[in-house]
């Protein structure tokens, strides 16, 4: 190495020679065997994945000299260099991975500390691995900018921080995220719900964020109206000062009513009637924002009322009488349809001369 003038290949082919020597031969302790030797040598490097490999063979060293570490400084840079070609990279789950490494193992060993390079991407996950820290703006820019790369990262970052879920609710009021896997997580996580965000999800619900799926053989579904169940869910146990001074739209179909009855605690007289003309309730009487049926008609109307027994259920005492009453109803239905069929029966048998 000191009389050659060698290729990037044949430099990595000794480096990976001299820095297996520790796992063949453990009683080569001198430093003559050191694989810090290489870092003088190492001006062939011009990849970021060799420079890797050599930091990786070098790094449980405590002392560098000042050449070996301003040679270490040059392939940290070159590391860095790399990462910003983000093409290169074939998944995001090997970039997301090699930028955390080299955020916690190897720019701790320059003597800078520091990027050398202003890259947007890269400084925001030098503040989320060094700091812990995001902004709002910087995750809306990781969802807008970088949407592939940064999912691996974007999977960690959860409601509980406050930034993360005010750059969310933003990103769904947009248009840019779906509202679902929010306000699932926000159920699940048990997140404090303040006016504000109370107001926000308000807006939310009188809005339609999906198109209704239509499928060759399965039933229409509309998955705005389990987007109004999980809304009315977190809506609901806020104190009754908080949810009178929400929004109140119109809505369409059971939207108004449900909202009438889970955040106004208010219920119209034709609402007994109406569910009277509705599918069995045995059949839906949901207990969770996930069981609430999505389930429509060819005009978008809801086939069950599902979402309206779902705000009941806030109501024990009143879901329980409007319930017994519909069963009795439902009985004296059955009953008059038994007596109905039993009577044309009786009408077709022949009568006698």
């Amino acid at each position: 190495m000191r009389q050659s003038s060698l290729s990037e290949a044949q430099f990595m082919t000794l480096a990976s020679g001299w820095c297996d020597l520790p796992k063949y031969y453990p009683t080569l302790g001198g430093p003559e065997y050191s694989p810090l030797n290489l870092l003088v040598y190492s001006s062939p490097l011009t990849q970021g994945e060799n420079a890797s490999y050599l930091l990786d063979c070098v790094k449980s060293a405590d002392v560098f000299s000042v050449e070996q570490q301003a040679s270490i400084d040059r392939l940290v840079g070159l590391q860095e260099q790399a990462l910003t070609q983000l093409g290169h990279f074939i998944s995001a789950e090997w970039w997301d991975d090699s930028v955390k490494q080299y955020f916690l193992e190897y720019l701790p060993m320059t003597s800078h500390r520091q990027m050398t390079t202003l890259n947007p991407l890269l400084g925001i996950y030098q503040e989320w691995w060094i700091e812990s820290t995001i902004s709002e703006a910087d995750y809306i820019t990781l969802v807008k900018d970088y949407p592939e790369k940064s999912a691996p990262l974007r999977e960690q970052l959860k409601v509980t921080n406050p930034h993360v879920l005010q750059a969310r609710m933003t990103l769904v009021e947009e248009g840019i995220l779906s509202p679902l896997p929010l306000l699932e997580e926000l159920t699940v996580a048990g997140v404090a719900i303040d006016s504000q965000l109370a107001r926000r999800l308000a807006k939310l619900y009188w809005q339609d964020h999906y198109a209704i799926e239509r499928f060759a053989i399965l039933p229409r579904q509309d998955k705005d109206i389990q987007k109004q169940a999980y809304i009315l869910g977190l809506l609901a146990p806020l104190p009754e000062s908080l949810r009178q001074a929400l929004p109140v739209e119109r809505g369409s179909f059971d939207a108004r009513p449900a909202w009438d009855i889970a955040i106004l605690n208010t219920q119209s007289p034709e609402l007994e009637i109406s569910l009277q003309q509705r599918p069995r309730l045995g059949d839906l009487a949901p207990s969770s924002p996930q069981r609430v049926s999505t389930r429509v008609d060819e005009h978008g109307s809801p086939t069950y009322a599902g979402l309206i027994w779902y705000a009941l259920s806030f109501h024990p005492e009143q879901y329980k009488q409007i319930g017994q009453r519909r069963l009795e109803a439902l009985e004296e239905e059955q009953q008059d349809s038994w007596l109905e069929k039993g009577r044309s029966l009786w009408e077709q048998l022949p009568r006698p001369l």
